[in-house]
């Protein structure tokens, strides 16, 4: 993790030279901006901190608009997920730091169910509606439509009789907690 932190603030640290004395951190809420907010106002201080400069914290409430402003130059750096830099042009950005948790830079995508849905395998989502993160999410819509097409050689569209986007992890675990909807995958 050190590593990870130690080539970051080099990387910004030359960033520093090409603007002014603030610098804007594009975040990708992965979980809805407010969380979001709280969740990294750590990272950008201790930021600020190391580079001696203001950080913005420029967040977006899906995965779309922070790659418009990554695209349109409005931010220096930004934190967005696996998803999202993949639909950005390869040869226009470069992957700067991944991070690592517990030793691993690998994260799964899970399926939750309300406990009172009567889901308890894959297969019994069929037909029900179910809710995605974001577009661009990795974990919360491309992978789980990937699996869907793997295990069952069907789209998503007609594997499920609805499904929607809640620009957020966070709001759709709540909705599967409030039983609002049957299931959401992240």
């Amino acid at each position: 993790m050190k590593k990870f932190f130690l080539f970051l603030f080099v990387s910004l640290y030359f960033l520093s030279f090409n603007s002014q004395a603030q610098l804007k951190f594009g975040i990708a809420s992965m979980i809805s901006p407010e969380e979001t907010f709280i969740l990294y106002k750590d990272l950008n201080d201790y930021i600020a901190e190391k580079l001696d400069m203001r950080i913005e914290t420029v967040l977006k409430k899906d995965y779309s608009d922070m790659n418009k402003l990554i695209v349109d130059n409005k931010v220096d750096f930004a934190l967005v997920c696996t998803g999202s830099f993949f639909f950005l042009q390869d040869n226009e950005y470069k992957l700067m730091v991944t991070p690592v948790i517990d030793g691993k830079s690998t994260y799964r995508s899970y399926i939750i169910a309300n406990s009172n849905s009567g889901i308890d395998e894959l297969v019994d989502l069929k037909g029900k509606t179910f809710a995605f993160a974001d577009r661009l999410s990795n974990s919360g819509s491309i992978y789980p439509k990937y699996i869907i097409i793997k295990r069952f050689n069907i789209s998503y569209e007609n594997f499920f009789q609805e499904t929607f986007y809640t620009h957020s992890h966070d709001k759709s675990i709540y909705l599967v907690n409030k039983g609002v909807i049957a299931l959401i995958l992240h």
